[in-house]
Parts: C-alpha cells; structure tokens; sequence
C-alpha cells in the first residue's frame, strides 16, 4: 500500500514531500452520506418522518460498509483519483443532542480516512450541509437547534415553511417534489433565519441567548451555535491528526448568508442595476418579513418569480396562497426573537411592518459584506480550533456557490485563513437545474447570453473555471491554491434516456461523457485540481444518490455487471468522461496539459526542476488505450511503472520537457 507525504503550499501548487508539484484529481465521497444509514434517511422514505428519535440513528454505513471498502477504493484509485472530499455531517456526530457524539460514528469515520491514506489517497474532511438540515430541505445541522431558538420543526410541513421530498413526494405524481427544487429552501424563513443566527446572531439577534450545556455560561446564539460545530469538528480532528495523508478541513459545504445584506420587507421581483440587492431568483419572492409574518401563523399572498428563457429575464408567473392553514412554527410558549428584536411587527391593518428595512444590511451605521464580515471571520475561527490539534492543516474555504461564476466587487477580502485553500464549486447552472445538456445552443448564465456549439461550451467553461483562480492570486500574497471542491454532472439527464438505452443493450451516457470532458478539458488548460460530484456506493437508477432526485454519481450498482475483481469497471457510469490521463506528481513547473478524448493524444510540457530527484508522474488509464499507446518525451528519459498504469519521467536533459502519448 501506498504511504504518502504531508503537502504544503507553494504559491499557487501544493507540494509533495520531493517538492513535486501535485495536481488533485479526487471525487466526493459520497453523495448519501447526507442522510443516516440506519434507519435509511433516503429523502424518497416516508418511513420516519419527520424524524423524532433522535438519538437512534447512526451514519456508520456511509460512504459505504466496511465490508464494502476494499473493492470502492480499489475501483476510485484504478480510476485515477488521487484525492477524496471525505463528507460527514454535523448532525452525523451530535444528533442526539448537545455534546452527545456518536463516538461509534466517529471511530467508524476515522477508520475509512486511515484506509483511504493506505490506497494512496490524499483526504481532506467535508464538514458537508445543504440548506442547512434535514428538515429544512437537506442535510447538515442537528435537528435539536431548532428546539434551542424556539421553533417546532415538527410542523414545517403543514406549514410549508419548508420543502422537503420526504413529504411531498409520491411515486405517482412526482411533480409533487419537482426536479433540483431543493435549493430554494434558501429563501424560506427556517434557513434564512438559521444562517443568520449561525454566521452573526450577535450583531443581528443579540438579545437571543441559550445556556451551554458544559460550560454553564449563557451565550449569544451565534457563539453557542459555534461552540457546538467546532466541538463537532475537533472531534474527528483528534481521531485523524497523525495521518499524514489528511491534510486538512473544509470550513462548511456551501455557506449561506441567510438574511445578511437583505431588505428586511421591501420586494425584489426584477434585476436592478444597484448589485447590493440580492437579485431575484426563481420560486417564491420571499422577504425575511414575510417568511417571520408567515411563521407566526399568518397566510397571504406572494408572488412567484419564473424564467424567461426567450428573453433571458426574470418575472412574475403567478400568485400563490403561503401557510393557507395558518399554522405557527413556534413552539408553545416561545418567544419570537426577531419581533423582540424589533425587525417586525403587526400593524393596525394587520399586516406585517418592517420599522428598518435595512435592519440586515446595516450594523452601528456601517454596511455589512457577509464574506468579509461573517464567512471569513468564521473561517479563521474554524483554522483556529482545528489547529490547536495540527497546526499543519489547510483550511478550504468556499464562497456561496453563486459567487464562482458572478464573484463580488473587489473578490476576496483581506483576512483570509493562512494556509487557506480556495475550494470554490462550479456547476453548469443550465445543465444541472434542467438536466439536459443543451447544444448546439445553450445560455452562458453569469453573462446572460447565448453560447453555441461544443468549442463555445468548452470557452465558457473554460473562462467561468479562471475566475476563481485569478482571484486568488490576491489571497495570502499568491500563497493559495485553488481546488474545485464540486463539479459534475447528472447521470439521468433527458429523464434517464441512458438508463432506458442500458437496459437494450445499447450505448449509453453519450452526453454525460461529452459534458465531463468539457469539463476536464477546461480543469486541465488551467491546471487545476478537483474533486467531481460525487462517488455514492448505493445510487440507483430510481432514486439516485438518494437525496433529493440528485443522480450525479460516476458508479451506481444498477450498472454493474460483473463481479469488481473480474472487472473494476463494472458500474462505472460515464468512465471514458472523467478517467483520462494526467499529471499527478511534476518535478518541475508545468505549462501546459491537454487530452483529445477521440484521438488519444495526451500532451504535457513542464520545465523541469533539476533539485527535485523524484519523477514526474503520469496517470494513463488503461480504458483510454485499450490496444496500448505509443510514447514520445522529448527531453527526458521515462519508463512505465510495474505497480500502476503510472508513466515515470526523469533524467530530464533540456530546460522544457514535451511529453505525449498516442491512442494505437
């Protein structure tokens, strides 16, 4: 088994223990570790909703079985991956309530990481959430925070403070739970609250304070909340700490501002030119007022925001009826802490009145930015904490989601995490909430126009993946490497036609490897390391990564065939898209690197680094070049590994190493 070194960061490149530069090519692992193995948390299951037994409950099963272990990494590392976004969840560790941790889970999830590091894998923890819980429409927090605030989450449903699948769906009539609604949770009044009690409950509910249950001291929401992750953190940190191959944290899967830098009540249905404004976005217009109006028990009108795609805008669709049953999602007794706090009130109409309207966007006089105020503040408390236990760690920060492709003015602040790694996520926005892959037309979302054809994909793609990058030169004076914590793309695309062509016998996920490599082909003109979305070990063509309709894994058992040890392959899905060569380790600069999928031809160019003894490595994946391949380095000699489909290159003779390979 493979025994790695400790990275470091250099510049824009993480460094291997030779001082090789090492390109990440890694996969989330895995899509339903979301949701509690046992009983299963899959959002299709009616089964145990909402959840009320908190405390039996466990994840230990996902990402997959012990017993299951040996043949997932050996199929992740035949592919070529080199590094794993290892996901857990908050509520993973404590969801039995307030320094409960499932020390089982925790031994569990500790165990595959160490087993990870013996397949050659390079492992940083996904402390993941979406739309901050499981009954607010995802996965992530524990479920007795809510009880802490006052709220009843037992009543969401009825309420419709909340989208969830586990009770609208209904295997006849799936437009009950459309398609890719999941994240407009955002704009309902459990998220937009929780986040904002999360990332700044001192300067926005300051009054609002809860006992911690160890210290006994009475603290701010936002510091209790915190007390409480971190404490959740540091528990898997003092279980991984000597494993050289984990070389660090994600400081929270895709963070939300909830109701920061928002209009307390005043209602954006169209662009605006003043970009301060949260802009519009499809589903209901939310505003933080009317989400506390209708949690307090109050039904009304609100418009509903569709798209234009002819016109390439926003607009009013209709009017929908919100909480027709008026029901109140406060507990018996509790008091509304953002009435206390005078956001709102009733007024003699019996409407709802917003005496601030800028109570969100506004602290002691002076505009708040949510990414220099809250985000990065809580990132460097998160660095803080987890290196008390290993100093050397590298902390991954990601933006909201939308800010990869339309970043702010100005990009990252600066107080940015030392040792910071830029982890943001890039999807095709047209392609993942459509799930289709439209060509020859498609729309270029964060400049709102038309892209055709594939070499018009492939420039968009390749233009909205340097944003990020090109920002981060100004993090740490240049010292921050990016990585592409989530990218993909669904399996069931045009309503699983793949899955209807697999059963025929006939080829399948034709569009699939066509977008993935799209994709690579742009991660590889910029050199960039990644983590694609996702690996999950019990997908299925039905229900997908079992949560929420997603269906973006590269293996699913319903494609498998044979038995693994006679075929690795076998429930691959879309493998000749994403298993291509390249190059993990450089000993040297590298310059450029590029894969033609149809011809076979790899090339890679690096200046080579005569300090560095080590050499270079390149991956080339055996399904690429079924009948083997022809070599040609100009520059340095090379042999071929006896261990793995790996290409050494050493000796190098010249100051620019060429190096291709051709399909035979």
């Amino acid at each position: 088994m493979t025994k790695l070194s400790p990275l470091r960061i250099a510049g824009r490149w993480f460094l291997d223990g030779e001082g090789r530069k090492v390109i990440l090519r890694g996969v989330n692992l895995g899509g339903s570790t979301k949701v509690p193995f046992k009983p299963n948390g899959a959002t299709q299951n009616k089964e145990n909703w909402p959840p009320t037994d908190l405390a039996n409950v466990s994840w230990i099963g996902h990402p997959f079985p012990p017993e299951e272990a040996e043949e997932h990494f050996s199929r992740l590392k035949a592919w070529g991956f080199n590094c794993l976004r290892f996901l857990t969840t908050w509520e993973a560790i404590e969801h039995a309530g307030p320094y409960q941790y499932d020390t089982e889970y925790l031994n569990y999830y500790a165990e595959m990481v160490a087993l990870a590091g013996d397949y050659g894998f390079y492992v940083f923890v996904d402390p993941h959430q979406d739309v901050w819980s499981r009954v607010t429409g995802g996965d992530g927090a524990p479920l007795w925070l809510f009880d802490k605030v006052g709220l009843d989450y037992s009543k969401f449903d009825e309420a419709e403070m909340a989208i969830n699948m586990q009770y609208l769906y209904d295997a006849t009539n799936k437009k009950r739970y459309p398609s890719m609604v999941w994240g407009n949770n955002y704009k309902y009044f459990t998220n937009g609250t929780m986040w904002t009690l999360f990332f700044a409950g001192r300067d926005f509910a300051p009054n609002l304070m809860i006992v911690d249950e160890e210290s006994g001291e009475n603290l701010n929401v936002q510091d209790y909340m915190f007390a409480h992750y971190i404490g959740s953190l540091e528990e898997i940190a003092k279980r991984v700490k000597t494993m050289p191959h984990v070389f660090g944290f994600d400081s929270l899967n895709e963070p939300h501002h909830g109701f920061i830098n928002s209009k307390a009540i005043t209602r954006n249905l169209r662009m605006k030119k003043d970009k301060k404004d949260d802009p519009p976005l499809p589903g209901l217009a939310w505003t933080p007022v009317d989400g506390m109006f209708a949690a307090a028990g109050n039904s009304f009108e609100l418009e509903e925001i569709g798209i234009k795609i002819l016109k390439l805008s926003l607009g009013v669709k209709k009017t929908v009826i919100v909480n027709p049953k008026k029901i109140s999602i406060w507990k018996a007794g509790a008091k509304d802490f953002w009435m206390d706090h005078n956001v709102w009130r009733l007024g003699e109409d019996g409407q709802p009145v917003a005496p601030n309207d800028n109570y969100f966007k506004e602290v002691n006089g002076r505009s708040v930015n949510y990414t220099r105020d809250y985000l990065l503040p809580f990132a460097n408390r998160v660095a803080g904490a987890i290196r008390q236990i290993n100093p050397n760690w590298f902390i991954v920060v990601e933006d909201e989601p939308a800010t990869t492709l339309i970043p702010p003015e100005g990009g990252w602040p600066e107080n940015p995490p030392l040792n910071m790694v830029n982890g943001f996520h890039w999807y095709d926005p047209v392609l993942s909430q459509l799930k289709r892959f439209l060509w020859p037309i498609t729309l270029d979302i964060s400049r709102i126009r038309f892209v055709f054809g594939l070499s018009g994909i492939q420039k968009m793609y390749v233009r909205q993946l340097s944003i990020q990058p090109e920002l981060s030169k100004k993090i740490n004076g240049g010292n921050c490497p990016c990585l592409v914590g989530e990218f993909g793309c669904h399996m069931d695309l045009n309503n699983g036609r793949s899955y209807q062509r697999w059963r025929k016998g006939e080829k399948v996920f034709k569009w699939q490897i066509i977008a993935l490599d799209l994709m690579y082909n742009a991660l590889d003109k910029l050199l960039l390391g990644s983590t694609i979305w996702n690996y999950t070990a019990d997908n299925t063509n039905a229900f997908g990564d079992n949560w929420n309709q997603e269906d973006l894994s590269i293996f699913s058992r319903d494609q498998q065939g044979l038995d693994w040890r006679n075929d690795i392959n076998s429930g691959g899905r879309a493998i000749s898209g994403f298993c291509r060569p390249y190059a993990r380790r450089i000993a040297g600069a590298p310059l450029k690197m590029q894969f033609n999928r149809k011809k076979g031809i790899f090339q890679f160019e690096f200046e080579p680094d005569e300090t560095i003894s080590a050499p270079t490595e390149i991956y080339v994946p055996p399904i690429q070049y079924p009948d083997g391949y022809t070599i040609t380095c100009v520059g340095a000699e090379w042999s071929t590994s006896t261990e793995e489909p790996l290409i050494e290159i050493y000796n190098p003779k010249i100051k620019k190493v060429a190096f291709t390979i051709t399909r035979r």
